[in-house]
């Protein structure tokens, strides 16, 4: 059985998140969908809009087939121990498959370039080399991935989502996990963005409009809003 792997959050799970679940299970061919989620507690370190079980209920809604948590000791912390700790777990289950995720250029050439930088002691010279000009540490790293690869290359470093893709490439790298890297291009809804492009917005856009009163229903797919009304309505989420 071919396995299509899905690190997340999915606070709140939405239109976005329901197009990667199909359009990536369709194009690899897989046979079924594993989402690792984060629990009550995501990266930020701020509590998920609705618990686990509830998010959970909302990708099994839309596609998901299992859905498997996330410790809390992993999801808190930076992209790298967050995407290092979810890919051993995957790796310790036996998973053997795609690690599907979203990026915003979506070129696994370049993700992958820059991934293999920070397993060269080289590099990590290099780094060390910009921070003595005192400078901070993700521009140091910017500039020795620069120095490397290029500024086209380098470049992927300025978006967060690709960050995140640098990362998981590298924990499959590091662990030697039976994962693929299967990458898929965020056009609309861009990670932390509060505009709205067609029936699409970050989680994060969604959580803002919640806040603001306003109806989200255009941005989740029906039995995902409709599981966040129930969670309002019994008390078990902030009342809009």
């Amino acid at each position: 059985m071919k396995i299509m792997a899905v690190i997340c959050e999915y606070n709140p799970f939405h239109n976005g998140h329901a197009y990667q679940l199909k359009i990536q299970k369709e194009a690899l061919g897989c046979d079924a969908v594993l989402c690792l989620m984060s629990g009550h507690f995501v990266q930020r370190g701020e509590p998920a809009l609705c618990d686990k079980w509830a998010r959970a209920e909302m990708a099994i809604s839309a596609g998901c087939d299992v859905v498997l948590e996330l410790p809390a000791v992993y999801a808190l912390r930076s992209a790298e121990g967050f995407a290092d700790g979810a890919v051993s777990l995957l790796m310790a289950l036996g998973i053997q498959g795609y690690l599907a995720f979203g990026s915003e250029t979506a070129q696994i050439e370049q993700l992958s370039a820059v991934a293999e930088l920070g397993l060269h002691e080289g590099f990590h010279a290099a780094v060390r080399k910009w921070l003595e000009t005192g400078i901070s540490y993700p521009q140091a790293y910017m500039r020795a991935a620069e120095e490397f690869l290029g500024e086209a290359t380098a470049a992927v470093l300025n978006h967060p989502n690709d960050v995140l893709g640098v990362e998981y490439i590298r924990a499959i790298h590091r662990t030697g996990a039976g994962l693929v890297p299967a990458v898929l291009r965020r056009e609309k809804g861009q990670h932390d963005s509060h505009v709205a492009e067609g029936g699409f917005l970050s989680a994060t856009g969604i959580r803002r409009r919640l806040l603001e009163g306003e109806d989200v229903r255009a941005y989740m797919p029906e039995s995902a809003h409709r599981i966040l009304q129930r969670e309002c309505r019994e008390g078990r989420a902030p009342v809009f």
